[in-house]
């Protein structure tokens, strides 16, 4: 007789629920019974021959989204507390704040590939010119003298830097500061959109409140719409702090 071992299963591993408070552990609950609840609906209107396409909208935003949470919750280790209550301007509505999201995710974008300043560039060349002179060192494996060889013969063996990079060969030739400044030479002007580092970071903070500030009035308005029987498709990339109300 064989017998066949079973495959393993693979098993997502679950996040500790208990460091959110009671108000997000419920939200959490909700929003998995939710999806639960959009895929059995889909199963049943396949069953009966209905059109699928809304409700699997539906249905995958939300088991998209609760991955998301999970994944996310997996990271914490301390204790998560209650955030104010987000509070929408009486004209708000969903399409409004997510095109808002839209517009300062890519606001956020543009900053991340915001050009460095000319200055911070040369610090970069010089700090990797150093660098590369350290890589391109080469070693001295052996001086000695031949046996049997003449009294005036001394045999030399050397080898390469193990990294085979000729330019860091040639930094350590000529020296990390001469490379660094022919480098230098080679740079454009700063360009029209150059930002310094410190003005690039307080800019992209700025744009990340702004940006966790209007996930937290979408999701007021995705629970409105939900409550007044109105079909939301979630984003399944919303920020688990806005969807749970936790900071």
């Amino acid at each position: 007789m064989i017998v066949e071992s079973a495959k393993p299963i693979f098993r997502r591993p679950q996040p500790d629920t208990s460091l959110l408070p009671e108000a997000a552990q419920h939200r959490l609950a909700m929003l998995q019974a939710d999806a639960l609840d959009a895929a059995n609906a889909v199963q049943t209107r396949e069953k009966l021959g209905l059109d699928v396409v809304e409700k699997q909208n539906v249905a995958n935003g939300l088991r998209m989204l609760n991955t998301t949470i999970s994944d996310w919750l997996l990271t914490r280790r301390t204790p998560l507390t209650d955030a104010a209550a987000a509070k929408p301007a009486k004209d708000a509505t969903l399409a409004s704040i997510r095109s808002e999201i839209f517009d300062l995710q890519a606001e956020l974008r543009g900053l991340e590939m915001q050009n460095p300043t000319r200055s911070e560039s040369e610090e970069r060349i010089r700090e990797g010119a150093v660098a590369l002179a350290l890589q391109g060192t080469p070693a001295i494996s052996s001086i000695n003298r031949p046996n049997p060889s003449p009294p005036d013969r001394i045999r030399a063996a050397w080898s390469a830097a193990g990294s085979a990079d000729p330019l860091a060969t040639v930094a350590w030739a000529i020296g990390a500061d001469a490379l660094a400044e022919k480098l230098v030479s080679m740079l454009p002007p700063d360009a029209p959109d150059a930002l310094p580092a410190a003005e690039r970071k307080a800019a992209m903070e700025s744009a990340q409140a702004r940006l966790l500030a209007a996930e937290r009035i979408e999701e007021v308005l995705v629970v409105a719409e939900v409550e007044a029987g109105r079909v939301v498709v979630r984003r399944p990339s919303a920020d688990p702090r806005a969807v749970l109300g936790v900071e």
